[in-house]
């Protein structure tokens, strides 16, 4: 009787331990996750590897999967599938035997290498994203939209005023006999700044 209550005392006070380390551990990951949502309107900035374009998000990412994945191995949490993971997991394995009939060019393995880092950031996300985050993460989206909104008139003002930066983009337009000033802010389109303007204006 003795032994079982020493055991239990040594795995409770390991349990503790663990949780001890668990929590900071969870503060960074989450930490991440605003980070990289705030990074979002600044995906222009960064640096090109090959073919790819590795932008700030990406660099967030780069640092928050490894730790995400620790952190999800270590919590001992049922990770569930359900029928949109299995979609998920569909549109990954399409694109890698879209690629293997093709033939696996630089081009094609540069598709394969985006979508698996949207799966696996869709997975992180599921996995390490609690409820009581969600307050937090909606306020975060909103002011990520707001720095979106906030380069775009940067990038739309100096535009009309003749300045040249890559805050926008000047195109001809039908009909018109002058060019438009798009902007863009920190993306790599207008389309793009517009929709993270607008996820912002849903929440």
């Amino acid at each position: 009787h003795q032994d079982s209550h020493s055991n239990k005392s040594i795995m409770n006070k390991t349990n503790l331990e663990l949780d001890h380390i668990a929590k900071p551990f969870e503060k960074i990951i989450h930490g991440l996750i605003f980070l990289y949502i705030l990074t979002i309107p600044l995906q222009s900035i960064g640096f090109k590897f090959t073919e790819l374009f590795v932008g700030l998000p990406e660099i967030v990412f780069l640092v928050l999967a490894p730790l995400a994945i620790i952190y999800i191995m270590r919590s001992g949490q049922k990770l569930w599938i359900d029928s949109l993971d299995l979609f998920v997991f569909g549109w990954l394995l399409a694109n890698i035997l879209a690629g293997w009939f093709a033939g696996f060019d630089l081009i094609v393995i540069t598709q394969i290498i985006k979508t698996a880092y949207l799966v696996v950031l869709y997975m992180i996300l599921k996995w390490t994203i609690s409820p009581k985050m969600l307050t937090r993460i909606v306020k975060t989206i909103i002011l990520s939209s707001l720095i979106a909104a906030l380069t775009g008139i940067m990038g739309f003002g100096l535009g009309h005023l003749g300045i040249d930066t890559t805050l926008s983009i000047i195109r001809p337009f039908p009909y018109s006999i002058e060019n438009v000033t798009q902007a863009k802010g920190f993306t790599p389109t207008p389309n793009m700044l517009a929709s993270i303007i607008m996820i912002g204006v849903l929440f």
